[in-house]
């Protein structure tokens, strides 16, 4: 690793004011670096709801059967690797394999494995699941609900550390808004002076639009996604980072673009950032609200490899008086914050 590098490396480390943040700094650069499973297993267990539940499901000594057999079945065969899976459940794809091994139905699952534990993977069904399997005679104390343990993770993401630290006054900004369920738990937590939301994805502006009114949020929605500068962005995926995006020029571009300095005449608290690898821009394109405002920053750092000591860098060259902390809220290597924090006394 090149020396300019390693100073930067060492210069963010510093930044971390707790160990606490210095610890999943350290151990989410060396997976980063090397890939190993250890490291973020590590990072993983600096959360207590995590830590509980891993221990508990690691534990297993008998083996069990995984609900679910898509794409986070796969992540799960590569994540945890130690866990014996006698069989998948999933009823769109029984009589299949998933790497040689079987998926089911779940009625053939009471037939034939009575005493198996169940691991529920599917995050937004999982609540209809428990209840079909407590109703098919199953045992709850045989789930083992890997999807809760994740929504419960979800659900204390972007604010966990900010009872103290928000200007109520200001807006909310969030980046990447999804579903707008970020700006909706700000907005109870918090109230403040509304929420503006930034998602490109046209597919689930209805959905945002009726969650703000039916809950009385006063919102601005921009359609476009966080840059530098206005533009447009086409979704590339680069099996070398971990962003699903990169930047396009022309009316190629599917994705438009903006920054929120051209947003920012409102006073701000907050801003979050989950941009699929465009973080770093999205920061570039709001220096001067960072200077003016001093928003609490909540950005996440796991899209790209390198993300993890540029973006608390470049933070700290736009205003140094941010103190940083890092969080982790998920059961694989996603969903990795940085906080930057100018405390109000």
């Amino acid at each position: 690793m090149e020396l300019e590098k390693l100073e930067e490396i060492h210069k963010t480390y510093n930044l971390f004011v707790d160990e606490e943040s210095r610890y999943i700094f350290k151990n989410r650069l060396m997976y980063n670096l090397l890939g190993e499973l250890e490291y973020i297993r590590n990072v993983i267990r600096t959360n207590k709801t995590a830590m509980a539940f891993l221990e508990s499901m690691l534990n297993e000594k008998e083996p069990v059967a995984v609900w679910g057999a898509g794409i986070r079945a796969e992540k799960f065969l590569d994540f945890y690797p130690e866990m014996k899976i006698e069989c998948f459940i999933d009823s769109y794809r029984y009589g299949q394999t998933l790497r040689d091994i079987k998926i089911i139905k779940i009625e053939d699952f009471v037939k034939t494995c009575p005493n198996t534990r169940i691991v529920i993977l599917p995050r937004f069904s999982y609540k209809e699941i428990v209840r079909k399997i407590i109703g098919l005679g199953i045992e709850e104390s045989r789930i083992l609900n890997f999807a809760k343990v994740m929504e419960q993770l979800y659900e204390e993401q972007y604010f966990d550390l900010l009872d103290k630290e928000i200007d109520r006054d200001g807006i909310f900004v969030d980046g990447g808004c999804l579903d707008g369920n970020d700006s909706l738990k700000f907005f109870r937590k918090f109230s403040g002076g509304g929420c503006q939301l930034w998602e490109p994805n046209q597919e689930v502006i209805p959905e945002i639009i009726q969650k703000m009114k039916i809950n009385n949020i006063p919102y601005e929605l921009i359609q476009a996604g966080m840059s530098d500068r206005k533009g447009k962005a086409t979704a590339n995926y680069k099996a070398n980072e971990m962003s699903a995006f990169s930047l396009g020029d022309g009316i190629e571009g599917n994705i438009l673009l903006d920054c929120i300095d051209n947003h920012a005449e409102q006073k701000i608290s907050m801003i979050k950032m989950d941009i699929e690898g465009f973080e770093h821009k999205g920061l570039l394109g709001a220096k001067w609200a960072i200077q003016q405002h001093k928003p609490v920053l909540a950005i996440c750092v796991y899209h790209r490899r390198d993300d993890l000591w540029k973006i608390p860098l470049l933070i700290h060259s736009i205003c140094s008086d941010y103190r940083f902390y890092m969080k982790h809220y998920s059961l694989f290597a996603n969903e990795t914050v940085l906080y930057g924090i100018c405390h109000i006394n």
